[in-house]
């Protein structure tokens, strides 16, 4: 039940600081929470759908110092960023959880220091991290989750700013832990979209994402008579086969095309677009171009904190424009809360397909720590299907 006594904390130093604009303890506050969830991440014990597979691969990988002797052919699915990084964390410890903690470490201090540095809501900005992003950055893409907080920790202000060799660098830097920062060579051209009218990109997504169904399934049928071995190509098939109802295609065409662009054009609206906020148009591509090859999805998880920021952003100007009792805002709060969480979680309840029965929660719950180190046997089950 650990998850759901930090979201209890979370909300309520949402409401104490955000909402009720208490100034004693902030920092301190927030400076615990980002500590809670590194023991959280870091002292877990085979918690995630990838974690044991990271523990397999930690395992076989050498120590730093005999790096260039390694046969780096063996294992060219994982990018040498990580290989380099696991093979320096098993200089201090060949036990995972070291790599576990570094881990963690990284990527939620950054992460925290973003959202400080982005938003005047921390604590709402933090506890929808914690909600919607944070199970899969630290306890599935650990690879790709060092190289999206590369890019928010130091390539973003460079975007912003136009600096592009430097930018360029720090692109570089979090490709060598993942493929999908491919992405990030993307968004300078992207950027130039943001000077058009805010009609035309939403009909430009919309096109995309509803084009996209059907060259979705076209592509899934190329694949799968494809008659070279080759890795992307099994994935772009793997991807394709996820098909969605036509409720499922509904709910998500509102959840990654319309809400952020009615975010966007709130802000603006109201002249609260910030040079953050106004990225997160490149979520709606990226949500529109995935709809034709659904591998590409993954590489929304570079905007997915931005779209959190614009979010908390969002939620607050909507609670200033209202004018009503605190206590009617306070339950126009939840209800937003709610419906966000309902979007954005509502697959975690879905049964696995091939997964004996479980559902994707399992992946995350129950949690177990190193202190322990009990195994789940649905999750076990889970990880061999």
């Amino acid at each position: 039940m650990i998850y759901f006594f930090l979201i209890f904390i979370f909300l309520g130093l949402t409401l104490l600081y955000d909402v009720l604009g208490l100034r004693g303890g902030r920092g301190v506050a927030y400076i615990l929470l980002c500590f809670a969830l590194i023991l959280l991440a870091g002292l877990r014990y085979r918690v995630g759908g990838d974690t044991s597979n990271y523990m397999h691969t930690h395992e076989i990988f050498p120590k730093l110092t005999s790096i260039l002797t390694y046969d780096y052919a063996s294992q060219r699915s994982i990018e040498i960023g990580w290989v380099i990084f696991s093979s320096a964390c098993k200089m201090l410890s060949d036990d995972f959880v070291v790599l576990q903690l570094i881990h963690a470490l990284f990527v939620n201090v950054i992460i925290f220091k973003f959202i400080y540095r982005y938003t005047r809501h921390i604590f709402l900005a933090a506890t929808l991290y914690f909600i919607l992003l944070f199970p899969y950055l630290n306890f599935e893409i650990l690879r790709q989750a060092v190289s999206i907080t590369i890019f928010l920790g130091f390539g973003l202000k460079y975007l912003i700013e136009g600096k592009w060799f430097r930018y360029l660098l720090m692109s570089l830097l979090s490709l060598a832990f993942h493929y999908s920062a491919l992405i990030l060579f993307c968004f300078p051209f992207v950027m130039v979209l943001l000077k058009q009218r805010l009609i035309i990109i939403a009909m430009i997504s919309s096109t995309v994402f509803a084009s996209g169904i059907f060259l979705n399934n076209l592509l899934s049928n190329i694949v799968l008579f494809n008659p070279f071995e080759m890795a992307v190509l099994k994935k772009m098939q793997f991807y394709g086969e996820y098909n969605l109802s036509n409720l499922g295609l509904l709910l998500s065409f509102i959840q990654y095309i319309v809400v952020p662009i009615i975010i966007y054009a709130f802000l603006k609206r109201f002249n609260r677009l910030t040079d953050v906020n106004s990225l997160v148009i490149i979520y709606v591509f990226i949500a529109a171009v995935s709809s034709s090859f659904p591998i590409l999805f993954r590489m929304i998880y570079f905007i997915f904190p931005l779209y959190i920021i614009s979010l908390a952003d969002s939620i607050f100007l909507l609670l200033i424009r209202i004018k009503s009792t605190f206590w009617f805002k306070m339950a126009f709060l939840n209800a937003i809360l709610a419906v966000i969480l309902l979007m954005h979680t509502y697959e975690w309840f879905k049964k696995i397909e091939g997964g004996y029965g479980a559902r994707w929660y399992v992946r995350w719950y129950p949690y177990h720590s190193v202190f322990t180190r009990e195994i789940s046997p649905e999750r076990e089950a889970l990880l061999t299907f």
